[in-house]
């Protein structure tokens, strides 16, 4: 604002038009924005088919899903080490079939949140939790927080362990 730093250059700056911001306030990231995804009928234009997401809902990471999020109600839950789907390379196929993917990791993320987050989620009407971690310990937090999380929901928690 040229003539608000004007007035301000030359001390003036109580005399100077105040004017609205011109840009609404960001209100946060489009891609946070809960969705439930279909297979595509058609190609995206432009777009090689190996590009096209094979996801059942969006968001996955952990902290970004809402318990709003109307996929929750009902679903069966798969909540993944972020090391999992490198890992394993039939993890579409053999572990999302029927889940809704949720992916977090405790060496890296602060654990007190991701368990508040997760017992918030787990109690908007989830029916089963699966947890798949890696044989690494510090990935054992992420059964233990789901552990923790799903106590006192009478809500089934089962847990594989991806072997290195």
């Amino acid at each position: 604002d040229e003539v608000a730093a004007l007035a301000a250059k030359d001390g003036s700056a109580a005399t100077a038009p105040q004017r609205p911001p011109a840009v609404a306030p960001h209100r946060g990231c489009p891609g946070a924005a809960a969705r439930t995804l279909r297979p595509l009928a058609a190609p995206v234009a432009d777009a090689p088919a190996e590009l096209t997401a094979r996801l059942p809902s969006w968001p996955i990471q952990l902290r970004l899903v809402q318990p709003s999020a109307p996929f929750l109600r009902g679903a069966h839950v798969l909540l993944a080490a972020h090391c999992a789907g490198f890992a394993l390379p039939g993890l579409h196929q053999d572990w999302l079939t029927g889940r809704i993917p949720i992916i977090a990791c405790p060496k890296l993320e602060d654990n007190a949140l991701l368990q508040e987050r997760l017992t918030t989620l787990l109690a908007a009407g989830v029916q089963s939790l699966t947890v798949l971690r890696m044989s690494v310990p510090c990935c054992g937090g992420l059964e233990r927080l789901a552990r923790n999380a799903a106590a006192g929901l009478n809500l089934p928690v089962s847990c594989a362990v991806v072997r290195l």
